[in-house]
């Protein structure tokens, strides 16, 4: 084990004296908007394009979504990548995700589609997994309105958005519907379970802390949910060999690290074409700390590199 980045370690002890309510006192009302605190941290957003803004029919809402064009592309039509954004099923939204989402774009000079998929508890599982699901139908339907070539939309997410990725790569395949090209998950939940060495080791003291992730677990199925149903626990699906090429970023210090390389591993086991990364003194949420932490960068910048060598 290496040790601690300088700049992560600065960020945490920045971040620890923010004020903010303790989760055991908390409500996900307070928590999401106590979440706002993240803008500090992203840094300046990326130039782009343009930004568009759409609805998109799901279920059981009509849910707003923001399209990020890049300014310099490479090969058009464009690629486009679905990305959900994390905070365990319960927080952050569009806005609060809009540098991030403007640095993945740019960086990566790829189209990027962000859904204001609904939070849990209010709106448990399945329906943010059916708000992406949707969000992909209609980026398919759409692409040519958007200039995108239909055969390079891809899906991805981080944290909880990288369970919700997974679980509609896998509803498409188990459904028959036309899966995602690629896929693109960081620091990802993948089995929630989350029996795995890294979960004790780092289970605090490094932002995203066990008893929170319990705690956002609940959120999104309530005390009697199913945490095996694949859906909830992509690790566990069958359908692992028939996904699309696979980009799993993890961190070094990140209680969710060894599901995400124990995904990685299976995946590539069952004929998966599959990257996987491990950031070395990183930890959970890095996507959102650009602001302080150049690894940030490096991150998105693998992600183009990884896009252009498998000509998506």
């Amino acid at each position: 084990m290496g040790e601690l980045d300088p700049e992560v370690a600065a960020f945490l002890t920045d971040f620890t004296q923010t004020p903010g309510t303790p989760l055991s006192q908390t409500t996900p009302q307070i928590f999401r908007s106590e979440a706002y605190q993240w803008k500090k941290y992203q840094g300046e957003p990326a130039p782009v394009e343009k930004v568009l803004h759409e609805f998109v029919i799901t279920p059981t809402a009509d849910i707003p979504i923001r399209i990020y064009i890049p300014k310099t592309a490479s090969i058009k039509p464009l690629r486009a990548l679905i990305f959900l954004h994390g905070s365990g099923w319960t927080s952050n939204n569009i806005e609060l995700a809009d540098t991030p989402h403007r640095l993945l774009a740019q960086l990566s000079e790829t189209v990027v589609i962000a859904p204001n998929y609904q939070k849990s508890p209010e709106h448990r599982f399945p329906i943010p997994l059916q708000d992406s699901l949707a969000t992909l139908v209609w980026v398919q339907k759409n692409a040519e309105r958007l200039g995108v070539a239909p055969a390079r939309i891809g899906i991805g997410g981080d944290s909880a958005g990288g369970n919700l990725a997974a679980a509609v790569s896998l509803y498409t395949i188990d459904n028959g519907l036309t899966a995602p090209a690629f896929q693109i998950l960081l620091y990802p939940v993948l089995d929630v379970f989350n029996e795995y060495e890294s979960a004790s080791t780092y289970a605090s003291g490094y932002l995203l802390e066990r008893e929170a992730m319990d705690w956002f677990t609940t959120n999104y199925l309530g005390d009697e949910g199913d945490r095996s149903h694949p859906y909830v626990s992509p690790y566990l699906s069958g359908s692992i060999k028939n996904l699309p090429p696979t980009l799993i970023q993890t961190a070094e210090y990140d209680p969710l690290r060894d599901q995400g390389s124990a995904f990685a591993k299976k995946a590539a086991e069952l004929g998966v074409n599959v990257k996987y990364t491990c950031f070395p003194g990183q930890i959970h949420a890095f996507l959102w700390m650009s602001g302080w932490v150049s690894q940030t960068q490096k991150s998105v910048l693998e992600i183009k590199e990884w896009l252009d060598l498998n000509n998506f």
